[in-house]
């Protein structure tokens, strides 16, 4: 897998060190979190990361102190770049029903473009480290705040406690597909958005945004 894309992640690290050879670096990174996602992070070791990525573990070492800095590093650049997306990207539309569909793609593009790391923001959150978890959890808060407050300008019926199940069910939904239909994940994408707007829409005849 490329690591190509991941011009994003910070030249600093979680614990302020400078980034060595920032491509080694970011391709460490995307395989560890392949494997994170796909066997769980308590069931793979350094050792398999540095036969998956190609390269010892003291380079391995070289770039991240341990396994649990690889995870808090992947977590919290995925939802870094969720919340900036969005916050660059977001819809400006008067119609709370086309800003909800300008949010869910780009949850959809975030997740097609990298489902592993989105995919530990649903499976593996429990590990993160506590120093990590609380500004993750900060990020987190704030994106989720634009969810619940499209959705509720969307839907106003629904209760606080419908908006969370509904936001939780959306985003685990994108990052479980994402995850295991790697080989052409954007072939799910049209149902995936339709699912997901029936989801929080429940009755399809009375959906705003069946316009697909």
């Amino acid at each position: 897998m490329s690591a190509a894309w991941l011009t994003r992640l910070p030249e600093r690290g979680l614990g302020g060190r400078i980034k060595r050879r920032p491509e080694r670096h970011d391709q460490i990174l995307t395989v560890a979190a392949v494997l994170f996602n796909r066997q769980g992070f308590k069931n793979t070791s350094m050792e398999d990361i540095a036969q998956e990525v190609g390269f010892t573990i003291p380079a391995i070492y070289r770039h991240f102190r341990n396994k649990q800095e690889i995870l808090d590093t992947a977590v919290v650049w995925i939802m870094r770049r969720l919340s900036e997306r969005y916050f660059v990207r977001g819809s400006t539309s008067p119609d709370a029903a086309a800003r909800l569909e300008a949010l869910l793609d780009e949850l959809l593009d975030a997740t097609l473009e990298s489902g592993d790391f989105v995919g530990l923001l649903v499976h593996e959150i429990n590990e993160v480290s506590p120093s990590a978890r609380e500004y993750l959890l900060g990020l987190r808060r704030e994106y989720l705040d634009r969810w619940h407050r499209v959705i509720r300008e969307a839907i106003p019926s629904l209760s606080k406690r419908s908006v969370d199940l509904h936001a939780y069910l959306i985003t685990s939904l994108l990052a479980s597909v994402a995850s295991y239909h790697q080989s052409r994940p954007e072939d799910f994408r049209t149902e995936l958005k339709q699912i997901s707007l029936d989801l929080l829409f429940s009755d399809y005849a009375n959906n705003p945004t069946k316009s697909l």
